[in-house]
């Protein structure tokens, strides 16, 4: 072990690291370890990171936890990738995340949720001893077959799911925004939006509500809240929706044969509407401009259109006021 990863597990640098991550507004306890280049680690304003979690950011990895993130004891982030977390995630004792994952904001994960996007090689060489088989796979530049094996597999838990206790996700699933997974579960494919699952493997009991994407988007109704996939600050007074965008965020329709959104928002500064390769200039004030949609990638029977707004004022942002598919616009 070298001299630096013995130093990270002394109790000095734990409190090293809550002085400095105090400074930016993170209360990390000093029982917390960071394992790794510490800079490679970024946690939001607000954040609370409790006793014994560990931050393992390996060789190369990245972790990124947005602002007002809450973890309990002893729950774990490993990662030689990208883990990025949502602002206002919860992570209860013993949550373990690892490899290529991202979690939106606002999710719920209770003890001992177990979230992987990679596995033990056991199908390479089938009748070789497991351990053979990975030995194999580190030398993949020397075998065809090793070099094509996908190892890891990428995981994304959209924005509001709630996952129960003991719930393992395995590699390459997503889960659709506020779904529901059931306490024990393991979740091996694809979860709707809005569904409620559970058993091993997981499979549909019921739904929070019925997921039907619309063709076009009013975001000042109500019932466009489900539609507003992610990013949004979302309030709701006297009746309308007021759907605030600061930087990324997306929108879920279903899919058209159009391939163009004219895309209408009141934006409080200039800026920029970025998408699909697309740069698209905006004043202060009431907007509408077409964004080219025809690479929206589509999931659970909606097409999910991502949306980022570049502010020259860091204060700037813009409330959506509707979307509708080019064709279907008026003349």
């Amino acid at each position: 072990m070298t001299p630096a990863a013995l130093w990270q597990r002394t109790p000095l640098a734990g409190f090293a690291n809550t002085m400095r991550f105090a400074l930016r507004g993170v209360r990390l306890h000093p029982a917390a370890r960071v394992y790794g280049d510490a800079r490679r680690l970024a946690i939001g304003r607000g954040a609370k990171i409790g006793a014994g979690c560990v931050f393992n950011l390996g060789r190369k990895g990245v972790i990124r936890l947005g602002p007002s993130v809450w973890t309990y004891r002893d729950v774990e982030f490993h990662t030689e990738s990208l883990i990025e977390i949502g602002a206002g995630a919860s992570f209860q004792r013993g949550a373990l995340i690892n490899g290529s994952v991202t979690i939106g904001r606002g999710c719920l994960f209770a003890p001992g949720v177990f979230v992987s996007s990679g596995k033990h090689i056991y199908d390479l060489r089938p009748a070789w001893p497991i351990r053979a088989q990975e030995a194999l796979f580190a030398q993949a530049a020397k075998d065809p077959d090793a070099a094509q094996y996908v190892l890891d597999r990428p995981v994304r838990i959209d924005e509001d799911c709630w996952l129960g206790a003991h719930v393992v996700v395995a590699p390459g699933v997503r889960i659709g925004r506020g779904a529901i997974i059931g306490a024990n579960s393991v979740v091996t494919r694809d979860v709707p939006p809005y569904a409620i699952v559970a058993g091993a493997p997981a499979r549909p009991i019921n739904q929070r509500l019925s997921w039907r994407p619309p063709e076009w988007l009013d975001a000042t109704r109500p019932e466009a809240r489900p539609y507003l996939y992610s990013g949004f600050e979302i309030e709701e007074r006297e009746g309308l929706l007021f759907a605030t965008a600061t930087g990324e965020v997306s929108i879920a329709l279903k899919p058209a044969a159009s391939a163009a959104l004219d895309i209408s928002f009141e934006a409080t500064a200039p800026g920029v509407l970025e998408g699909f390769e697309q740069r698209l200039a905006f004043a202060a004030g009431r907007n509408e401009v077409r964004l080219k949609t025809d690479a929206a990638e589509v999931f659970a029977e909606a097409a999910i259109v991502p949306l980022r707004f570049v502010f020259g004022d860091s204060a700037g942002s813009a409330r959506l006021l509707d979307s509708r598919p080019w064709a279907a616009s008026p003349a």
